[in-house]
């Protein structure tokens, strides 16, 4: 069954040229939405070149992966640096073109690709366009805008300034293809499920309509009147505005014990990952390993080293230490976290009492993310530290024969260091 695909493409009255580009086909199942940028209409020529090629790139290179199994890790690894070598041809091409055209310097655009593969999706993502998703009656922003008014936010450089500048400082980009040769893509691997939702739009739409609005609107489930709903709302937006919405469909249902929701879920409620948010998830996510064990499965030993973090998705598991049984652990529970960041040896031995499933966190790759993410580094640190914090006060307690009440966490889940999108109102 083909996805269920809408697309609307409109020019506003106060635009000067139309410069968006979209690009949808059930049959590949890609999807590009480009806002490009530039005097006197470069900017549609810049979005073209970018739909046509990523457009080739990933259909060529796709057809070469389509008989290997998307399960299968470096399979979807793969997928990723496919995306990647797309948007490098198109910055490249848009690039080139400047160097011999002197009236096209400065030409660039903004791209956003969605690109379904069975169960799985591949996001690429470089300017002010957003990717959206909505699951369950909950709308996620799945990418992260390049513009200064983020980055600003990011670093905590708002307080302070005018709400009436940030406008302005949402229209600076930070990143664009072909502004450069070469550009670094935001590549984001996400497992679909049933009922998903994915919004694609250039920031003629976000810029105009509050997310709260655009999630009730989502809320519907006929397509095509949400669409009009959004088209009626930004009738006298001064920018154009792109959208393609797409309802992936799913080849078979999942027989998976737990959603691609109820995984990310659960991995936000150990506290390394509890400062987190739902894109940042999905990422932390998507480098885990499902791991299936029968009941006597030994999957740490005490005393060896192990590099692993396991959830337990379903089932349970059995905690021993020098043979006596300390506890017993079930689904939503975590162990391995500490041997994970510290290499030390295990201290204790954990065996599967019962058939169980499993997400493992590979330290490395876990690791190679952290690194290619600051902003997501620091909220592992901090909730590796309120977590530490918690046991010391803990073993205090029981040391001193007080109450073993603990509330190390007085910032009600929030980070005391990161400036929100909710001061800004």
């Amino acid at each position: 069954m083909a996805s269920q695909v809408f697309t609307s493409l409109c020019e506003q009255g106060a635009a000067t040229y139309q410069e968006d580009a979209i690009f949808a086909e059930s049959d590949s199942k890609l999807f590009i939405v480009c806002d490009g940028l530039g005097s006197k209409g470069s900017g549609a020529v810049a979005s073209q070149i970018a739909i046509s090629k990523i457009r080739d790139t990933v259909q060529s290179g796709a057809n070469d992966l389509l008989a290997l199994p998307i399960a299968e890790k470096d399979v979807r690894q793969k997928y990723i640096n496919l995306l990647d070598e797309a948007f490098q041809s198109a910055s490249k091409a848009i690039f080139d073109k400047a160097k011999r055209d002197p009236t096209f310097v400065g030409s660039c655009s903004t791209v956003d690709v969605f690109l379904q593969v069975e169960d799985r999706a591949f996001i690429g993502h470089v300017g002010s366009g957003r990717i959206y998703l909505i699951r369950n009656g909950e709308l996620h922003q799945l990418t992260e805008d390049h513009t200064q008014l983020a980055h600003y936010r990011r670093v905590g450089r708002l307080e302070g300034l005018p709400v009436a500048q940030h406008a302005q400082l949402g229209k600076l980009l930070t990143r664009a293809v072909g502004f450069q040769e070469q550009i670094k893509v935001d590549i984001l691997e996400l497992e679909l499920q049933e009922g998903d939702r994915i919004l694609l739009c250039t920031d003629g739409l976000w810029q105009v309509i509050e997310e709260d609005r655009l999630q009730s609107a989502f809320v519907a489930h006929d397509l095509e009147i949400v669409l009009k709903q959004i088209q009626a709302g930004v009738s006298n937006n001064k920018d154009n505005m792109s959208v393609v919405l797409v309802a992936p469909s799913l080849q078979r249902q999942s027989l998976a014990e737990n959603t691609a929701d109820q995984k990310i879920k659960l991995t936000g409620k150990i506290s390394l990952f509890r400062y987190l948010s739902y894109q940042e998830l999905i990422k932390v996510v998507s480098v885990a390993e499902l791991f299936k064990a029968k009941a006597g499965t030994m999957l740490c030993k005490e005393g060896e080293y192990s590099g692993e973090m396991m959830i337990i998705l379903s089932g349970s598991v059995e905690v021993t230490k020098a043979g006596m049984l300390l506890s017993q652990m079930k689904k939503g529970e975590v162990f391995g976290e500490m041997s994970m960041i510290d290499t030390a040896p295990r201290s204790a031995t954990v065996v599967a009492k019962e058939a169980s499933s499993f997400l493992a966190f590979p330290r490395d790759a876990l690791f190679a993310l952290l690194r290619a993410d600051s902003a997501l580094s620091v909220k592992l640190l901090w909730g590796i530290s309120q977590e530490m914090n918690k046991r010391i006060r803990k073993l205090t307690n029981k040391l001193a024969g007080t109450e073993d009440e603990v509330n190390v966490d007085r910032q009600g889940g929030k980070l005391p260091f990161y400036y929100s999108k909710e001061a800004e109102k």
